[in-house]
């Protein structure tokens, strides 16, 4: 058995490639160019070829009785036809005669001699049928007698022993206005106890709508013959490729089970070590072009390497991107023909060729005609557009080179998308601009500053928001405009006050309309909540959510928390518990929960719930919240002060002081960055307070500490002098020192360094600096 080949030969023959097994080489079968006639030594020799992975479920199928006369095995190349009816022959105990057609078997004259000649091997013909089947191959005789005489040779046989089965291979060159006639009269002539089995890579002339009605045909088409996860393992195992160390969903995604592009990843895993398949590797552009590309005519092989630069063919993309008016023709000839292509929508002429095929078309047209890849890919890029497919537009135009069209696609139609859940998908694409190129065009430098806003990457999201601002002409547009001044709203660098300040000015810029107002009127509500004035931030967030369209979920969750926190200062819990569920049916609609950003919702949530007396759930929600909070490491600054504070009032009700004052430290860390807002200070003071209250209750007995003592002690760890921290809490000097004295006699310290380290051991206190 000759070993199979590596990559750096030769790609096997279209049916040769068998997963999992030696190459089926037709060559070895019988009835091929080397002679007319089927020795049973091929016969044999074809058994034994047909070792690969076993298609049990198919066999079962050709093996189980059945009422069928025919069977058609129809399939592009490399979807293993010839394997199977070999497999298939090795395990039926019926004799298989098995003829490989050619083109020049269309004459009805030839193909009949070669039958006779082939029947000759397996049961002797008397001489002058012999001589008959000769003189048809000279040209000789007529056609009509003859095909009688062999259907009645073939009828005598299985009424004196088991029938045969009658394999044509390479069924496809039956063509010519006899062959219906001929197969026909075969089929019948081999029925019932035989059968005639065609093997073809289009659909041969056979009468099948009469066959389908009598269950005269059993069809196996590129469905059945695409491999499952089973044998594609089977496959790898065979090659010497362990299947837990392949990624078999991914091999099955871009081959959609071919068996060919099943075998070639096999030897490319085997020989390369590695899982990266492509159709750019030579292997498996070389076999596409020789099977697939080559055999076409001449219109058909332009038709499909010029499109393969599509991701979907339709006729109106095929005729805008090639420039002419026959593209439904051409597609369904590539779809009669049994191209690798398969069919998207079975209503419309929408196809798709397997993504393997697709990369190796592709490969072969960048060697071949460079010069027309970017002009083919503008075409498509303009007609997806104008047809509202945004995402494959710029997907076309950034492989065309055309960053600045793709960047205004990018900017007005997906860019305001980036906080409903697909973001990943805007992301994915502007991973594919150089980064030395993202700043010299401001829409592609805006859309992924503002998709990093949403990512909640703050420093990043500046940064290229500065990069498109200086790249902006001297009279900016202003919608590019509007979008640096909402991430500057964002990093608010000034304080709350600079927050406003910029999202005023892009809503001014915008003229108070377009996709980015609902985030503008957000940080304008947030704003005013921070300055104490509830009534104006509640009109402004209900706002943002009545512009939001529908695309900016994230935004959408952030008004409702804080209308929910507004809720719960006024002491209306449930309208409160409204509020948090709005935002959690936005959250599971757009799937966000995985959301850094979505934290402060969840930490809302949790404290309503506390609110509402319902501290099981508030126990489920608040690790819910920390495993997100955890995430949120450069976001808006608001934001991780008040996710951190809402979520430590959570923590204090539900008894968890220790996690309240971490909480609280990492709050008060980040409140320092935002001089302006007096709010922030309130709100630590009220939190520690109430830790304050729960560690007077938690410790008993004649050396417990007092109220006011617990609150000196939580200013203890920091770096505040006595009069610093006497002018936090509104008390003299003395009173903080009498009272620092009474709390390291009550701890049995002598120091202020010994009572913060027994203060934090009785987890009193988180002993890190606030």
């Amino acid at each position: 058995m000759n070993p199979p080949p590596t990559l750096a030969e030769d790609p096997p023959a279209a049916d040769a490639i068998v997963a999992g097994g030696p190459g089926l080489d037709r060559r070895t079968l019988p009835g091929t160019r080397r002679g007319p006639i089927v020795p049973r030594a091929r016969e044999a020799e074809a058994r034994r070829h047909a070792l690969g992975v076993p298609r049990r479920r198919l066999l079962r199928g050709l093996l189980a009785p059945h009422e069928a006369s025919t069977v058609l095995v129809a399939a592009p190349a490399g979807y293993g036809k010839t394997v199977l009816l070999a497999q298939w022959a090795r395990e039926d105990p019926r004799p298989f005669m098995w003829l490989t057609l050619e083109p020049a078997d269309r004459d009805p004259a030839r193909l009949l001699s070669r039958l006779c000649l082939a029947l000759h091997e397996l049961d002797p013909l008397e001489d002058h049928d012999l001589d008959a089947a000769r003189a048809l191959t000279a040209g000789e005789g007529d056609v009509e007698p003859a095909l009688r005489r062999l259907c009645g040779l073939l009828s005598a046989m299985g009424a004196s022993r088991r029938a045969a089965v009658l394999v044509l291979d390479d069924a496809h060159h039956l063509k010519g206005s006899a062959a219906p006639a001929v197969v026909s009269a075969l089929a019948g002539a081999l029925a019932p106890a035989g059968r005639l089995a065609l093997a073809s890579r289009t659909r041969p002339p056979v009468p099948l709508g009469r066959l389908r009605v009598q269950r005269g045909v059993l069809e196996i088409g590129p469905g059945d013959l695409a491999m499952t996860a089973q044998e594609t393992e089977a496959a790898l195992a065979g090659e010497g490729v362990d299947p837990q160390v392949a990624d078999v969903r991914r091999l099955l995604q871009m081959t959609r089970g071919w068996p060919a592009g099943v075998r070639l990843a096999a030897l490319s895993l085997r020989k390369q070590g590695t899982q990266a398949l492509t159709g750019a590797q030579e292997a498996v552009r070389r076999y596409v072009i020789e099977e697939i590309l080559e055999p076409m005519p001449a219109a058909s092989r332009r038709f499909l390497l010029r499109t393969s630069v599509l991701d979907e063919l339709c006729p109106e993309l095929c005729d805008a991107v090639l420039q002419r008016r026959d593209s439904a023709s051409r597609l369904r000839a590539l779809l009669a023909a049994g191209t690798i292509v398969e069919q998207v929508d079975p209503d419309r002429l929408r196809l798709r060729c397997l993504p393997l095929v697709g990369e190796a078309l592709r490969a072969e047209l960048e060697l071949r005609h460079p010069a027309e890849v970017p002009v083919l890919r503008r075409r498509a890029g303009r007609w997806l557009a104008a047809h509202g497919q945004h995402e494959q537009a710029v997907s076309q135009m950034l492989a065309a080179g055309d960053l600045a069209r793709a960047g205004e696609t990018i900017w007005r139609r997906l860019a305001p998308r980036c906080q409903d859940g697909e973001g990943e998908r805007l992301e994915a694409l502007l991973e594919r601009v150089p980064g030395e190129l993202l700043g010299e065009h401001p829409a592609l430098a805006l859309s992924a500053a503002h998709r990093d806003l949403a990512a909640a990457r703050l420093t990043r999201a500046e940064r290229l928001a500065m990069a498109a601002a200086e790249v902006l002409p001297a009279q900016p547009r202003t919608d590019l405009a509007a979008g640096v001044a909402l991430i500057e709203a964002a990093v608010a660098a000034g304080g709350i006050g600079r927050m406003d300040e910029r999202a005023r000015e892009a809503e001014r810029l915008t003229g108070g309309t377009g996709p980015w107002m609902p985030l503008a009127l957000l940080l304008r509500g947030v704003h005013a909540r921070l300055s104490g004035d509830a009534g104006a931030a509640r009109n402004l967030l209900e706002e943002a959510l009545h512009r939001s369209p529908g695309t900016m979920p994230q935004t959408e969750t952030l008004a409702l928390a804080q209308l929910a926190l507004i809720e719960t200062e006024r002491g209306d819990w449930e309208r409160a518990h409204d509020r948090v569920v709005q935002a959690g049916a936005r959250i599971e609609e757009h799937d966000l929960e995985s959301d850094p950003a979505c934290a402060l919702a969840i930490a809302v949530s949790a404290w309503v719930a506390c609110g509402e007396g319902e501290i099981d759930e508030a126990k489920r929600l608040v690790p819910r919240a920390s495993r997100l909070l955890a995430r949120l490491e450069d976001y808006m600054p608001w934001h991780m002060v008040e996710t951190r504070v809402v979520l430590a009032r959570a923590c204090i009700r539900l008894g968890e002081a220790p996690r309240a004052r971490q909480l609280l430290s990492q709050a008060s860390r980040t409140a320092r960055g935002v001089q302006d807002c007096a709010l922030f200070r309130l709100w630590l003071d009220e939190a520690w307070g109430l830790i304050d209250e729960l560690s007077a209750v938690a410790l008993s007995g004649s050396g417990s500490l007092t109220m006011a003592e617990l609150r000196i002690l939580r200013f203890l760890p920091t770096h505040l002098s006595f009069r610093e921290i006497g002018e936090r809490l509104h008390v003299s000097t003395n009173t903080v020192k009498s009272q620092a004295h009474a709390i390291y006699g009550k701890l049995g310290t002598s120091s202020r360094s010994e009572a913060v380290a027994r203060a934090a051991q009785l987890g009193l206190i988180n002993a890190s600096v606030v």
